[in-house]
């Protein structure tokens, strides 16, 4: 059995149900629930021995009466309370990162939490002293947690809106069977669709999706797209696109093993026709 097990609703619908959430009603979590999330932490297996540290942090100078604006478009209200991940740098620990932080994410959902992503551009310095940074680690993410306002959460509506976070690209952007030149058809997946469609659904820095899958044979190989960044977008010093991909690999992981399929993941580059310098390949899945 693996982590579905601990997670108190399906995955699946703890993914369709999830959204960012920048509202909170200033409701205290309950220690037994907090206990809960670091129990569950531990389960989480690293990729490809990754390195990474979560800790739930409750920042005090953020008050919870306040709009608290944290990057370039990113205000959370009514929350106080933080995870966060600290590891060393490296782009398997990154991929970890978004990979591990989902699980807890998708997780808290379960229990009636509402989240949010926060990467690249958000003020570190009270997160870094609260996270106590060793050596070479860096915080290259924090999620917010919470209970949701009830209503209309008019902050993450008006913020939903500028990140473009109501939409998804498409199958055939995202999907590719066998050559990049192939889209893959849903209808083609099998027992796999409901895997990649979780993939779909998955949350990125400006929804951007970055992730692109191969599926060869019985395998699926990870790549990310990415064209040159604009100059004036701020850079964090590491490829957020790691997170995000980590992210969807989580998405697709929980959700087979939901449906009862297995696998693992492993670095082995395969040559694929049609691939441009814009894609990277990053890890495969392989089942059994």
């Amino acid at each position: 059995m693996g982590l579905t097990q601990f997670i108190p609703i399906p995955v699946q619908d703890a993914i369709r149900s999830r959204i960012s959430i920048r509202g909170y009603d200033q409701q205290v979590i309950p220690i037994e629930t907090i206990m809960a999330i670091n129990s569950f932490i531990p389960r989480i297996p690293p990729l490809l021995d990754a390195q990474l540290r979560i800790e739930i942090l409750q920042i005090p100078s953020m008050e919870k009466d306040s709009y608290l604006k944290i990057g370039s478009y990113s205000v959370i209200r009514g929350t106080n309370t933080f995870i966060a991940a600290a590891h060393p740098k490296g782009k398997i620990n990154l991929l970890n990162a978004g990979y591990a932080l989902e699980h807890v994410v998708l997780y808290a959902q379960a229990l009636g939490l509402g989240t949010c992503w926060l990467v690249s551009t958000f003020n570190r310095d009270a997160f870094t002293q609260a996270m106590q940074l060793r050596g070479n680690e860096i915080l290259p993410a924090i999620v917010s947690l919470g209970y949701p306002l009830q209503g209309i959460d008019l902050i993450g509506g008006i913020y939903r809106t500028i990140a473009n976070s109501r939409t998804r690209k498409t199958w055939k952007d995202l999907f590719f069977d066998g050559n990049f030149n192939t889209s893959l058809k849903s209808s083609a997946t099998g027992i796999m669709k409901e895997a990649l469609e979780m993939v779909r659904l998955a949350p990125s820095a400006y929804n951007r999706q970055p992730w692109r899958i191969i599926r060869d044979g019985e395998r699926f190989h990870f790549f990310i797209y990415r064209r040159t960044p604009p100059t004036d977008k701020p850079k964090p010093g590491y490829n957020v696109a790691y997170i995000d991909c980590g992210i969807c690999m989580a998405h697709f992981e929980l959700t087979a093993e939901a449906n009862g399929i297995t696998g693992k993941w492993m670095i082995q580059e395969p040559d694929i026709a049609g691939k441009t310098d814009e894609l990277t390949y990053v890890v495969t899945w392989s089942p059994g």
